[in-house]
């Protein structure tokens, strides 16, 4: 008759730390103990770091997309900023322009005509620039000499039209008074379309159309 004394079976030894350090004599253990022994302890320790990873790689992934959205929608605010500040920029510009240029066009003295023509060339570019100083050349002077002519133009308002790069529009409302030498002024009061081009970072007057 067998007894259970006369089993080999695999011991425990307790005798040290029995909370924390287990030892397993497998010397003695049935056929695939040992295997069981190194099979589960491995899947048992992996399994957590490995979920672990995956969390922290989804959570930093997902902070890092946060971070990338506000920083593009930072950026968008701050070209729109931009681009705004220039264009309100670019419209005080074209006003001043079309404001000065056109008062200097229809504005001239006789006995300082000449000097006057060439001032007001300096706010005009392209074929206009070449058409103005040839009628100030072969019509204006010659009349203001002979007649006396003096001519005043007071601007009553101007708004822009549009304004692009390097291109605008604007409405000038104009009052102008032309006196003889003797005789009484005549006053006329005109609306002009004027179109200017950016030339060196001015805005100079390219067209000049009375409507």
């Amino acid at each position: 008759m067998t007894t259970h004394d006369d089993l080999d079976a695999p011991t425990i030894d307790t005798t040290d730390e029995p909370d924390t350090d287990m030892t397993i004599d497998t010397d003695s253990a049935p056929d695939g103990a040992e295997e069981a022994v190194a099979i589960e302890r491995p899947e048992a320790t992996e399994r957590t770091p490995r979920r672990t990873r995956r969390r922290t790689v989804v959570l930093t992934g997902g902070a890092g997309a946060v971070v990338v959205a506000l920083g593009a929608t930072s950026l968008y605010f701050h070209l729109e900023h931009r681009d705004s500040a220039a264009v309100a920029a670019s419209r005080a510009d074209v006003m001043t322009a079309a404001t000065d240029g056109t008062r200097a066009v229809l504005t001239y003295r006789a006995g300082s005509v000449d000097a006057d023509l060439a001032r007001a060339a300096t706010f005009l570019t392209g074929d206009f620039r070449d058409y103005y100083t040839k009628l100030g050349t072969d019509a204006i002077a010659p009349n203001a000499r002979s007649r006396g002519l003096s001519s005043e133009a007071a601007v009553a308002g101007t708004s822009t039209i549009r304004v692009d790069q390097g291109s605008a529009g604007a409405l000038v409302f104009v009052n102008q008074s032309v006196t003889p030498a003797s005789g009484a002024a005549s006053v006329t009061s005109t609306a002009i379309r004027v179109h200017l081009t950016e030339v060196d970072g001015r805005w100079l007057i390219d067209r000049f159309e009375p409507i």
